[in-house]
């Protein structure tokens, strides 16, 4: 298995926001960062200091077997700043075989599953992932 669509993203700079479970599929949800030479990056600063940040989503599809989450944990809203919780920062996001890894300061996920692509949303708003959580 290869995660999809990785090119130009930092994953060691980025934050878990949140997962869903489905039979067959488990979708993790992110705010990534984007490297320079990632097509859609831009600056959130004139001094270039703290990067490109974007919310994105990681579908594992066919999965076999999941240690590390149980049910649901949506993406959420802080109440004292306009942005999402972070669940934890990633330390490592990576394939081993047909098994997705990802390592946190307090969190180790694995999912086996057939594939993996990660879709980078361009709806940055507080519902950018209701399309995704109301799936069935």
């Amino acid at each position: 298995m290869q995660i999809e669509n990785t090119e130009h993203v930092v994953f060691t700079e980025s934050y878990l926001l949140g997962w869903s479970i489905r039979p067959s599929k488990v979708l993790l949800f992110f705010q990534i960062l984007l490297a320079p030479s990632h097509p859609t990056y831009s600056a959130h600063d004139e001094d270039h200091e703290f990067g490109c940040y974007k919310l994105a989503v990681l579908t594992v599809s066919g999965v076999t077997s999941i240690t590390g989450i149980v049910g649901q944990r949506p993406p959420l809203l802080s109440e004292t700043v306009d942005e999402f919780q972070d669940v934890d920062e990633i330390n490592k996001l990576g394939v081993q075989g047909n098994e997705l890894q990802l390592v946190g300061d307090d969190t180790m996920i694995l999912v086996s599953g057939k594939s993996a692509r990660l879709e980078i949303l361009t709806d940055e708003s507080p519902n950018a992932f209701m399309i995704f959580l109301s799936e069935a």
